[in-house]
């Protein structure tokens, strides 16, 4: 990380001569402790820029100041940066004369740290992780922020030692609000895009209250979804936090619990009329999805939600409620009324994901204030796969009494201990589902059908679990032609694992059928969509599967479907075992190095298949 603030300083610093089309020479100032960093991001930035427009003179030992000057009259057509310490400046006074630009830099500020921590991580940091990073010493940091360690390990790491020498008040991984016991919204974590949304509002507000910017500017209205334990309350007090707004808090069911109609648009129109009052502000309507839409009412109270939804759609004009940010909370976005999420209202449409394995662990650092080894790491994140943040809340609350009652400590092996009793896969287990998962990545890495993402195996599941044991991610381009090629390379990489079982151990285990979400599964239902409701088989002749329910009431109602689709799902399982055995040697260095490192990355795997490809593809 050190070298990274240090190239962003070395950056800026460089701009002036970038605005000038005339040679100027830029010196930089900088702590002779550091001095060795910033060379370094200094030939990093050179290496990166034009190497025939600029020159580059470290000015680090006495003697280098003999030859400054030559340099500048042997190339008098470059730009040039003087790397220059404050122990130096009097060795060579005739810098002052030569200089053009004076760069001084003594500490670097937070906003290099920002900027470094956003790429390195991709993540935005809260203030007073800023403030920790940047009160830590540089050859500490570089220690602390080490190649395959989490960020918010590392940020745990660095609270733990500055609370230990009291060089910065060290509260729990996320500061809190006293009143109301909630983080703001930069410390939270498993929030994905919501989250960046919601903290680019949060200077919006900002700058809303500060006379900067128009209402019209600001996007006023959105709704946010996730499964129930994900955090759509806490997500919205917390970004009332973080804009240091006001938050007014209700419900579709609230409203309605009311009673008679008029009492309904009353409690509806009251609740605005606080946001308005104390704008700027945020309304926050959670279970919206209860107003339904008007088009879908077929009960007898369709004129009572009819005449509701119309006092909703008024009360959301946009011209009627400047200064309030409005935001609905459902779990069935495609049952509300179109009106409600028009551009204007209710547009943008924020999905809250399950937490990914680094935002389970950090999670469990914010509310338990304990720290896992790497290896702790490893079983929480087997054992938490598929859990939401309350899920693991309530593990935690668990911990903590069975802590108190035992008088022992609480840590994280208490937390792992209210899990169901932890099974290790064997090592030859683990190679099965190796192999099966890498069967997956391979085929699809060499069809080019869809772009792998990560492939992952387990080592740790909880006794009796159902998780899977392993997973392979991939992605498809939005704008390719979804041919018929392109669903069989779907299909064969649907079967992928299955066929790298066969040819590895001459038949395959149950995993790749037996639930409605199994390989086998899934790739029946593309085959039948292709025969039966795309006119890519035998026939043009389509019927939209909703006529039928789903795919499975499809073929028992055409069960001469049933012959074609399993010629289809044959040939495509054939067409995955060649593909192995082609690509036999990187099938085997994939499974090796998830053996190893229990987690690839998209470009890993691309690296592994490559290298493995046989000579004459």
């Amino acid at each position: 990380m050190p070298l990274l603030v240090a190239f962003f300083a070395v950056a800026r610093a460089m701009r002036p001569l970038k605005r000038t089309s005339s040679q100027r020479v830029t010196v930089l100032i900088v702590p002779a402790a550091q001095m060795d960093v910033f060379v370094r991001a200094a030939r990093s930035f050179f290496s990166n820029d034009s190497k025939s427009r600029y020159g580059f003179c470290v000015l680090e030992k006495s003697e280098n100041t003999k030859n400054a000057l030559a340099h500048l009259s042997d190339f008098p057509t470059r730009d040039f940066l003087f790397i220059h310490s404050d122990e130096m400046l009097t060795s060579f006074p005739e810098i002052h004369v030569v200089g053009d630009f004076f760069q001084r830099i003594l500490i670097p500020t937070q906003s290099h740290y920002r900027s470094a921590i956003r790429a390195l991580y991709g993540i935005e940091p809260g203030e007073y992780e800023l403030a920790l990073v940047a009160q830590t010493p540089w050859d500490l940091l570089d220690r602390v922020f080490r190649p395959g360690r989490s960020y918010h390990l590392a940020i745990d790491k660095l609270r733990r030692f500055a609370s230990e020498i009291g060089s910065v008040a060290a509260p729990s991984a996320a500061a809190k609000d006293h009143k109301s016991g909630v983080a703001k919204l930069a410390d939270l974590q498993g929030y994905g895009a919501a989250k960046t949304w919601g903290l680019e509002l949060a200077r919006d507000l900002k700058d809303f209250g500060a006379g900067r910017v128009g209402w019209s500017d600001i996007e006023s209205g959105a709704t946010i979804s996730g499964l129930p334990g994900t955090g759509k309350t806490t997500f919205v007090r917390a970004l009332a936090l973080e804009a240091e707004v006001h938050l007014v808090e209700t419900s579709a069911a609230q409203w309605q619990s009311m009673g008679y109609l008029n009492d309904l648009l009353k409690a509806m129109r009251d609740a605005f009329a606080e946001a308005a009052e104390k704008a700027p502000s945020i309304l926050f309507i959670d279970e919206i999805d209860s107003f339904g839409s008007r088009s879908k009412r077929e009960s007898d109270n369709a004129r009572y939600m009819r005449i509701a939804i119309n006092g909703l759609l008024e009360c959301l004009d946009p011209r009627r409620r400047e200064g309030v940010v409005v935001i609905g909370a459902t779990n069935e976005w495609d049952a509300l009324d179109p009106a409600i999420v028009r551009s204007g209202r209710l547009g943008r449409r924020l999905e809250i994901p399950l937490p990914s394995a680094e935002d389970r662990i950090a999670i469990l650092i914010q509310i338990a204030d304990i720290v896992p080894t790497i290896d702790e790491e490893v079983v929480f994140s087997d054992l938490t796969d598929g859990m939401t943040g309350a899920d693991i809340e309530e593990v935690v609350r668990k911990a903590r009494r069975k802590a108190r009652i035992s008088s022992t400590r609480f840590t994280v092996r208490t937390v792992l201990s209210c899990f169901p009793p932890i099974v290790v896969l064997s090592e030859a287990y683990r190679r099965c589902v190796a192999v099966h998962e890498a069967g997956h990545a391979l085929v699809a890495a060499v069809l080019g059908c869809a772009k792998v993402k990560s492939v992952s195996v387990r080592k740790h599941m909880p006794a009796g679990g159902s998780a899977s044991l392993g997973v392979t991610s991939y992605e498809f381009s939005a704008l390719e032609r979804r041919t018929r090629d392109f669903h069989l390379g779907n299909i064969a990489t649907l079967l992928g694992g299955m066929a790298a079982e066969r040819v590895v151990y001459g038949d395959h285990a149950d995993g790749s059928g037996g639930t409605p979400s199994s390989d086998l599964a899934e790739a029946t239902d593309i085959a039948t969509s292709l025969v039966a409701s795309h006119g890519m088989g035998s026939s043009l002749i389509v019927d939209p599967v909703a006529a039928f329910g789903n795919y499975p009431g499809m073929r028992n109602q055409k069960p001469y479907l049933l012959k074609e689709i399993d010629d289809i799902l044959t040939q495509q399982l054939k067409r995955g075992e060649v593909i192995v055995l082609e690509n036999r040697a990187a099938l085997d260095a994939m499974v090796e190095a998830l053996l190893a490192k229990g987690e690839l990355s998209g470009d890993e795997v691309a690296t592994l298949v490559t290298d493995g490809m046989p000579s004459h593809l």
